[in-house]
């Protein structure tokens, strides 16, 4: 059974705009209509999944401003057990459309990896999480990472199954932290065409 993280809040109703409870709306009717469509017809709701329900605020002026109760456990397991038993539930009435703003779709990668910051030439051991042809996110976890968005680094993953893919290079456009360990998304200076054929052939 799913673990309930804010017990009490019920489905939020609209209470008309002189309400003072600020867990309704004021002016989204779902059922009125407006130029011949409902309100909820014309205002599907709407979210980015890693932003809302995974990302802690961190950016490149510093670590996070926010935290998730399902993110709280000071073991990592706990925390994957948490995120995996139905925290993100999410209640629709109609059939939602999911979008993929993405240029290339991603793949999952378990290889391990060696990162050089070009600035320092400094090396931190991590592992690949995914790839597309022209981004990668990979684990770390050295903290210093928070810091980091905007550097340039080189990442060796001398195992990788793609040959063009085993040298990359990368700019850092977010880092996250994850229980302990750092999430590291970044972006490619040029698409990599080999690995969005082998991508497009293995997902």
């Amino acid at each position: 059974m799913a673990k309930e993280f804010f017990p009490g809040i019920e489905k939020i109703q609209f209470e008309g705009k002189e309400s003072k409870n600020p867990m309704a709306f004021r002016y989204y009717d779902a059922k009125k209509v407006v130029l011949g469509k409902t309100m909820a017809e014309w205002l599907k709701f709407s979210m980015a999944w890693w932003h809302t329900l995974c990302a802690e605020g961190a950016d490149q002026f510093g670590g996070g401003t926010k935290t998730f109760p399902w993110n709280a456990a000071a073991c990592p397991v706990q925390v994957a057990k948490d995120k995996g038993i139905g925290c993100y539930v999410v209640e629709t009435e109609s059939t939602p459309v999911v979008k993929n703003r993405r240029k290339y779709p991603r793949m999952p990668v378990t290889d391990s990896c060696r990162i050089e910051l070009q600035s320092s030439k400094e090396t931190f051991a991590g592992n690949m999480l995914n790839i597309s042809a022209n981004g990668f996110a990979l684990s770390v976890m050295d903290p210093r990472f928070v810091d980091l968005v905007g550097s340039k680094i080189n990442v060796s993953v001398p195992s990788f199954v793609i040959p063009e893919a085993r040298k990359i290079e990368g700019c850092i456009i977010r880092c996250s932290q994850n229980g302990g360990e750092y999430i590291i998304g970044c972006r490619m200076p040029r698409d990599i065409e080999e690995v969005a054929d082998y991508v497009n052939r293995h997902i």
